[in-house]
């Protein structure tokens, strides 16, 4: 039974050697974990100084390397890079850096909302695809396979033109270039062309573009591999699957005749590397939840705290439980 709370709310057990003040103090800023956060501090983003600039604290990368993002520390820095920061610092605060080449404060682009856009556009649909590919059901392979082809042809039918269609005799990806290019340009290509910018905003810029461009690779390949080696689009495969029933055991490695398409388990196999890689390099905070969804009830909610609490201790490290997905 818990402690009653003096405005009526459950108190939750605290991780062993803490009373409850601890958890209640990590129940309440998660609150706060996903977008917008705390809407009573406003970033000025247009001057930030961030340790993930590797032109600012390049020690750090070797020391990040195969980290997960909890795991992350400034620990590390070299003595120098560390100088270069507070030089930077300062020179923020002095006001050198506040204005862009031409003289303005900033190039006006509002980017918690442009970073906001991207994460909203693609997170629920990667997510969602490797969590069809991680299925483990041998026997409905095609209607798996279809799900995933559908959420790819969702992020980039924006930039899908009509003129983009596989040769018949050939197994180039060339056809599909113009689709990755708008694809990876469309969010910044305004910015990077007509606006001047702080040597912040540059590095925002900058990280918006790498994000884009490597998302758009994989997806771009993987929508490509579904059409050509899977056959899975009537309108656009040299070879669409016919006379497959969904939910048969015929769509997986044991096809058999003259289907010129992968195998669709190992279809399935290839997508699941190339979403879990991309997954793990974005290594977004929608991602840092429960899997499965955790109860609200005390001793679930208590369990999930703990187990952050221990991280934080450095007494378990991210890979090492299946608690929380990163």
């Amino acid at each position: 039974m818990l402690p009653e709370h003096p405005h009526g709310l459950p108190f939750l057990p605290g991780p062993p050697g803490t009373d409850t003040t601890f958890n209640e103090v990590l129940l309440s800023g998660s609150w706060h974990n996903h977008f917008p956060g705390e809407i009573r501090i406003k970033l000025d983003l247009t001057n930030l100084v961030s340790f993930y600039d590797t032109s600012l604290v390049p020690s750090l990368v070797e020391v990040r390397f195969g980290k997960a993002r909890l795991d992350h520390r400034v620990l590390g820095a070299s003595e120098e890079d560390l100088a270069r920061v507070m030089e930077r610092l300062e020179s923020v605060y002095r006001g050198s850096e506040l204005r862009t080449p031409t003289g303005s404060e900033s190039g006006g682009v509002d980017w918690t909302t442009l970073f906001h856009v991207i994460v909203d556009r693609y997170a629920n649909r990667l997510e969602m695809s490797r969590g069809v590919t991680d299925e483990d059901k041998d026997d409905v392979y095609l209607a798996r396979a279809k799900t995933v082809q559908t959420q790819l042809n969702a992020m980039l039918r924006p930039y899908i033109l009509y003129s983009a269609v596989p040769s018949d005799s050939s197994k180039s990806k060339t056809w599909a270039s113009p689709v990755y290019k708008l694809c990876a340009t469309s969010h910044s290509r305004y910015i990077s062309s007509s606006i001047s910018m702080t040597p912040s905003e540059n590095l925002l810029l900058n990280a918006i573009q790498e994000t884009n461009r490597e998302i758009c690779r994989v997806i771009t390949n993987m929508w490509v591999r579904g059409i050509v080696d899977g056959g899975l689009d009537k309108e656009l495969s040299p070879h669409p699957r016919t006379g497959v029933e969904e939910g048969t055991k015929t769509d997986g490695d044991d096809d058999k005749g003259e289907d010129p398409n992968i195998p669709l388990k190992s279809l399935l196999t290839i997508w699941k590397t190339e979403i879990t890689n991309l997954m793990s390099w974005l290594d977004w905070g929608v991602w840092l939840k429960c899997n499965p969804a955790c109860s609200f009830r005390g001793d679930v909610l208590f369990a999930y705290l703990a187990v952050l609490w221990k991280r934080w201790r450095g007494e378990m490290r991210v890979g090492k439980t299946r608690s929380l997905r990163v």
